[in-house]
C-alpha cells in the first residue's frame, strides 16, 4: 500500500510539474507601472526592442517570447491556449497590478483574450495591427470548421526544404514591412521557428473567432491598424466589422505602414502609446 502511495505521488508531482511548465519567456526592464509586451506570430519579444528603450524610463517592461520560437522549447498541446495561459500566470504570479498589454499581430489576438478573461489583472489593452477574426478576411464564408489542421497546404509547409520556406518568407516579409533590413530580420526569425509550432500554431489562430466574445470586454482598448494595404477604405471597414462588440475602443489608423508599424511608423507608435499608458512611477 506504502508503494503504491509513493507511486502516486511521485506520478501527481511529475504531472504537476508538466502542467506548469510555462510555454513563454520573459526579459523584465524598466521601472514603474507594468507593460507586457507581446510579439506577433513567429517573432521573438526583441522586435521591441526600440520601443522598450524609450517606454522602460517609466514603465516595467515585460517582453515575452512564445514557445516554439527563437530558440524557446515547442509544447506538445494546443499551441495558442497553452501560450495564453502561460501569459495569464506569469501575470498572477508576479502579483502584477494596473497592468498594460501590448500585442502586436497575435499578440494582439492573447491580449484580447486576457482582457475577456475572468477576474483579468488586464486594466488596459493595445492591439497593434490585428482584428479578432483574421479567418474571415482569408476564407469566403468563413466558419471556424472550414480550417483543418490535416489539410494540403499544411502538408506542403511541413515539407518544404529550408529553401522553399525562407523563398516563401521574403516575399511575405516584403508586404509586412517597407525596410529591408528589417525584412531580412524577419526572415531570420520565421527560419529559426519550430516548424510544426509554425504551422500549426497559426491554424489555431485562423480557426479562432472572438468577434462575439470582444463584448465581454470592459477595459479601454486601443486599436492602432496599419493603414498600408490593401487599401484605407477596406481597411477601415474590416475593422469597424470586426470590433463591432467591443464597447470601451479606440481605433486609430497608421498611415503609411504595413503590418511591423513599429518599424514602419515607430515615433507614431510611441507616440500613441505614451498618450494611452499613464507614467505612473
Amino acid at each position: 500500500m506504502k508503494r503504491f502511495a509513493f507511486a502516486a505521488i511521485a506520478i501527481l508531482m511529475a504531472f504537476t510539474g508538466f502542467a506548469q511548465k510555462s510555454a513563454i519567456r520573459v526579459e523584465v526592464t524598466g521601472k514603474g507601472s507594468p507593460v507586457i509586451l507581446l510579439p506577433g506570430f513567429g517573432c521573438p519579444g526583441s522586435v521591441w526592442n526600440e520601443t522598450v528603450a524609450e517606454l522602460k524610463k517609466n514603465h516595467e517592461c515585460h517582453v515575452v517570447t512564445y514557445a516554439g520560437f527563437d530558440g524557446v522549447a515547442p509544447v506538445d498541446t494546443l499551441w495558442l491556449p497553452t501560450v495564453e495561459k502561460s501569459i495569464e500566470s506569469y501575470i498572477s504570479n508576479k502579483g502584477l497590478k494596473d497592468v498594460t498589454v501590448v500585442g502586436h499581430s497575435i499578440g494582439g489576438t492573447f491580449g484580447l483574450m486576457l482582457c475577456a478573461a475572468p477576474q483579468s489583472r488586464v486594466t488596459r489593452l493595445v492591439v497593434v495591427d490585428m482584428l479578432p477574426c483574421i479567418g474571415m478576411v482569408m476564407i469566403p464564408n468563413f466558419k471556424p470548421e472550414y480550417v483543418t489542421f490535416d489539410n494540403p497546404y499544411n502538408k506542403r509547409l511541413l515539407a518544404m526544404d529550408k529553401a522553399a520556406f525562407g523563398a516563401m518568407q521574403q516575399q511575405m516579409a516584403a508586404n509586412m514591412c517597407a525596410d529591408t533590413l528589417r525584412q531580412r530580420q524577419i526572415v531570420e526569425w520565421m527560419m529559426k521557428a519550430d516548424r510544426k509550432t509554425y504551422v500549426y500554431g497559426y491554424t489555431e489562430l485562423m480557426r479562432l473567432d472572438l468577434r462575439e466574445s470582444v463584448k465581454d470586454i470592459q477595459q479601454p482598448v486601443l486599436v492602432l491598424a496599419a493603414g498600408k494595404y490593401p487599401s484605407k477604405d477596406q481597411i477601415v471597414k474590416m475593422n469597424n466589422e470586426q470590433y463591432a462588440n467591443l464597447k470601451n475602443k479606440t481605433v486609430k489608423f497608421v498611415d503609411n505602414s504595413a503590418h511591423f508599424v513599429m518599424f514602419d511608423q515607430p515615433t507614431v507608435l510611441l507616440n500613441e502609446l505614451k498618450g494611452f499608458i499613464p507614467a505612473k512611477r
